[in-house]
């Protein structure tokens, strides 16, 4: 929501509207479109049509004959140039040609000012929105100029916010001058003295146990599944909004940040529900339910968003895959603490490894399995599958095969003292 909010910010109106050279991304399609809305008289195409030079005309004539026509020619520039012109002065709005079209919020905001009280620029942006309305998957968005000053904004913040980090954070808490003794003694209550020590060298990475136990192996190929099928939530669901329901950049903007909120209630719920099942059933099965379950569900959600649905319905589905996917991880972690010992940082490093693997590989494999054609229902397959197999891996997950390090691998791979 924040990122729709800030490539709008970052185009206001006072910035011009025009299409630029290339802004055409089907000048077939778009040609063919336009022309068959001037022989039924709609108003906008005829409006434009009229204002056009000869030339003009016959750019649009060859391009609706010719499906291979290559965008990016002089032909095309200097149409858009002309077009630049009409769309910057002519009114062509008439509200019987958008019954039941979604409108940019912007344009529905401009629409609310009288036409003689409009600025150049404000006909200018309406105009060019109306444009991008009717040809939706032609023509690319002036808004989207603002990705690149929104992409510099995170980064100065998140340049900042690691500043902060690492003024304030320290390893542990003895480090922290501004821990007091009061809170010291909160902290480590329980502990054993030997654990309040924090100068004693842990040891360095177990390589040879975390390679030889197979629960950490199966849960690593869960983590790396998972985020095959995660990953579609915070790469392709915008486009796939947006091309499938031509949900405006605001509204979309919205969609995906409820559905990715929804997983910060997974993981709280979660972590409760492992607890639970702990008590009342039995260690492993506290750890094993809540992963493999939650995968189940969101591979059942993938399948659901292949039906005739309503786009906030497949929100909902994503939803759920989100909460899903956060609903086990908990279990993950506590697994990952039942096993490791001293060790569970090098651990959970091992299964986030694999999962961040996995993340990398799901852009290359979406591209593949959604083609230029655009096939959702491949990709969802696609998720629905590595869910499926996460929850299968997940089933034989036991959090008694601890690892096994022995003294001699600890020695050989500890870091000295300076």
């Amino acid at each position: 929501m924040l990122t729709a909010f800030l490539i709008i910010l970052f185009v206001p109106i006072s910035e011009s509207s025009d299409l630029k050279p290339g802004a055409l991304l089907q000048p077939h399609q778009l040609a063919s479109t336009f022309l068959k809305r001037v022989d039924e008289k709609q108003t906008f195409e005829s409006e434009v049509y009229a204002q056009l030079p000869p030339a003009d005309q016959e750019f649009l004539k060859s391009a609706a004959a010719d499906p291979k026509m290559p965008p990016g020619s002089a032909e095309e520039d200097r149409f858009i140039n002309d077009l630049n012109q009409i769309l910057q002065n002519a009114s062509l709005y008439n509200p019987q040609e958008y019954e039941g079209m979604k409108l940019n919020q912007q344009a529905e905001q401009l629409l609310t000012i009288n036409s003689a009280d409009m600025t150049p620029e404000e006909k200018s942006r309406l105009n060019r929105l109306l444009f991008e309305a009717r040809y939706y998957n032609d023509v690319r968005k002036v808004q989207g100029q603002g990705w690149r000053k929104m992409m510099m904004t995170y980064g100065v913040i998140g340049i900042f916010i690691a500043a902060i980090f690492w003024w304030i954070i320290r390893d542990y808490p003895r480090a922290h001058p501004s821990c007091s003794e009061q809170e010291l003694e909160l902290i480590e209550h329980g502990r054993l003295e030997e654990d309040k020590d924090h100068s004693k060298q842990i040891g360095g990475i177990p390589f040879k146990a975390i390679a030889m136990n197979k629960s950490l192996w199966l849960l690593s190929l869960s983590q790396f599944c998972t985020n095959v099928g995660w990953l579609f939530l915070v790469t392709w669901l915008p486009r796939y909004l947006d091309e499938t329901y031509r949900v405006p950049l605001e509204t979309r903007g919205k969609m995906v940040t409820f559905a990715l909120a929804v997983g910060w209630f997974g993981t709280l719920s979660g972590g409760k529900v492992t607890d639970w099942l702990m008590r009342r059933i039995s260690l492993r099965w506290s750890r094993v339910l809540p992963i493999a379950l939650s995968r189940f569900t969101a591979m059942a959600a993938y399948l659901v968003c292949m039906l005739d649905i309503s786009p906030w319905t497949a929100v909902a589905m994503f939803s759920i895959v989100a909460f899903s996917t956060d609903f086990g991880s908990p279990a993950m972690w506590a697994f990952n603490q039942d096993i490791a010992g001293k060790h569970v940082g090098s651990v959970l490093g091992w299964g986030n490894m694999w999962g961040n693997l996995g993340a990398a590989v799901a852009p290359v494999l979406m591209i593949a399995v959604i083609g230029l054609d655009h096939h959702w229902n491949n990709a969802f397959i696609t998720c629905a599958i590595a869910f499926l197999i996460a929850g299968v891996a997940s089933l034989w997950v036991d959090p008694a095969q601890t690892l096994v390090v022995e003294t001699s691998e600890e020695a050989e791979t500890e870091t000295p003292e300076a």
